[in-house]
């Protein structure tokens, strides 16, 4: 684990597992190394996946300026937002089975709302200039940072003609 990425973990014990409350880690993130992130982004995305931050620690975390929009159905991307949309693929193509047998609580609440309980993240890449830290290319003009299942889901709502209108998104800047 790189030094930014560590700065940014939640606490743990000395078994590896998080012992930092969410609420408890947006307000430690934000009177520290990431004050210009939204709490709900710190404890939604940053403090859940706690581990599995190196991916994007490259695009330096603290240069992230957010923005939290509400898009038109016909401007949220899909599966081209995806860094492998073969992910998109396997959960849009479950979705009603993942409704039907009632154990995905995401799947039952986006059919009925239409929408995702919490907004997406995407970082705005429209030149195609950010990339990994292995030199691979980030998706343009929007590239999904969290959100995944989220996306999946209203991609087959949109196959289904039961996706509302209107969708909020974070945008990220840099």
């Amino acid at each position: 684990m790189n030094a930014v990425v560590s700065s940014i973990e939640p606490r743990r014990d000395e078994s590896g597992q998080v012992t930092e409350a969410a609420e408890d880690y947006a307000r430690r993130m934000r009177a520290g190394p990431l004050p210009g992130w939204p709490a709900e982004v710190l404890r939604d995305w940053l403090h859940p996946n706690a581990g599995f931050l190196d991916k994007y620690a490259c695009l330096d975390f603290e240069t992230f300026r957010f923005k939290l929009e509400e898009w038109a159905l016909s401007r949220v991307p899909g599966r081209d937002a995806f860094d492998f949309p073969e992910f998109c693929d396997v959960f849009a193509a479950g979705f009603e089975e993942r409704v039907r047998d009632g154990r995905d609580w995401l799947a039952t609440y986006m059919l009925k709302a239409g929408t995702w309980n919490q907004p997406v993240v995407l970082l705005r890449n429209p030149a195609g200039g950010h990339a990994l830290a292995n030199g691979r290319p980030l998706r343009q003009p929007f590239h999904l940072l969290d959100g995944h299942r989220r996306v999946s889901f209203l991609v087959a709502l949109r196959q289904l003609g039961k996706a509302g209108p209107r969708h909020k998104v974070w945008v990220v800047s840099k």
